[in-house]
């Protein structure tokens, strides 16, 4: 299991408690959130959102069943995750995008840095995906975002969407 976004380390050791047959992998920009790890629970300093750092992170501690996406928060980096981790999670695996209401003008009318330098918003950008695992052949002539959509779309059993979070579930 890989969970983005350690802070103060309280869910890493909930995880490893819960799973404590699993290597529990926490990822953070935060120098100091290596504190955090112990028995089962490794932390790596990285950014996320960035391809290379999954794939060395994937390769040092093998490919996730389970990813969760609680970094920044920021739409950018919650794609970035989504995109660069998804090839890695193994089949019956998921993603899960918490903090996903980051998405609505509520908050970012307060806060706009939330936007980072994406155009398109996480919650948007996984609707899109939905609308092919729902429409299947039917909604893939719509214009997607990337070419990313529709292969995720394609390797998708379900999402769902909960209070904040969203879980896409590979076939």
């Amino acid at each position: 299991m890989f969970e983005i976004g350690v802070l103060k380390g309280g869910s890493l050791r909930t995880w490893g408690e819960y799973f404590s047959k699993a290597t529990i992998v926490g990822m953070d920009v935060v120098p100091e959130t290596v504190q955090h790890a112990g028995d089962n629970r490794h932390v790596h300093i990285g950014d996320a959102s960035n391809k290379a750092v999954i794939d060395h992170v994937v390769d040092k501690y093998g490919r996730p069943l389970i990813v969760l996406d609680d970094g920044s928060h920021f739409w950018d980096h919650q794609i970035s995750s989504l995109r660069h981790f998804w090839p890695h999670i193994l089949p019956g695996g998921m993603f899960i995008m918490e903090d996903i209401q980051t998405s609505f003008k509520g908050v970012i009318d307060h806060h706009p840095e939330y936007r980072g330098s994406s155009d398109i918003s996480a919650y948007d950008y996984i609707a899109q995906i939905n609308r092919r695992v729902v429409g299947v052949e039917f909604a893939a002539q719509d214009e997607a975002y990337d070419g990313f959509v529709q292969e995720c779309a394609s390797e998708t059993d379900t999402i769902e969407w909960y209070r904040g979070t969203c879980i896409i579930t590979k076939k």
